[in-house]
């Protein structure tokens, strides 16, 4: 087995718009200038949205296609979308409190517009509670992070199953744990 280290790529930014042509560049130098098209499509946080909807300093990926004269035709520009996320230990009005993987602590501001979700379906507010895991997108201004979804993922569960009755399954897992 082959693995390749691919260097990290410092992030794409708009450094100008004139109508559909784009200029852009990176921290280090890197610099190009890519036309959007009316087949190309562009989305921030999976919805679709336009080249007015994108903005001077937005960080952007993008796909090409290779066309027979050399060429490049840009099928697709993503704005990502900040995300946060961890165990929720504390649910206060607005204000989720979750542990993140580095054991850091982070504040997730939720609005009346926060579109929720319960693993791979609709979801509520009332879906996020204190012991649950989430996964957040949205905006970050200074250090304040304001959720535009939030998705609250179901429980997983695996190992040998020892015991079962009509209402439970005992399951042993990896830990010995049951």
């Amino acid at each position: 087995v082959f693995f390749r280290v691919l260097p990290k790529v410092p992030p794409i930014t708009i450094k100008s718009i004139s109508g559909s042509d784009l200029s852009l560049g990176t921290e280090d130098g890197w610099k190009r200038t890519i036309t959007a098209t009316s087949a190309t499509v562009i989305t921030k946080g999976g919805q679709t949205i336009t080249v007015a909807d994108l903005k001077v300093g937005d960080e952007i990926r993008f796909h090409q296609t290779r066309n027979a004269d050399g060429s490049y035709t840009i099928t697709a520009i993503e704005v990502p979308t900040p995300k946060a996320g961890g165990e929720v230990t504390k649910v206060d009005g607005n204000d989720i409190t979750v542990k993140q993987k580095d054991g850091s602590t982070r504040v997730i501001t939720v609005t009346g517009s926060t579109v929720y979700t319960l693993g791979p379906t609709p979801g509520t507010k009332a879906d996020v509670k204190v012991g649950a895991s989430i996964d957040a997108r949205g905006t970050v201004s200074g250090d304040a992070f304001t959720a535009t979804a939030v998705k609250v993922k179901l429980a997983k569960l695996g190992g040998e199953v020892t015991a079962k009755t009509t209402d439970s399954i005992t399951v042993k897992a990896k830990d010995g744990s049951t």
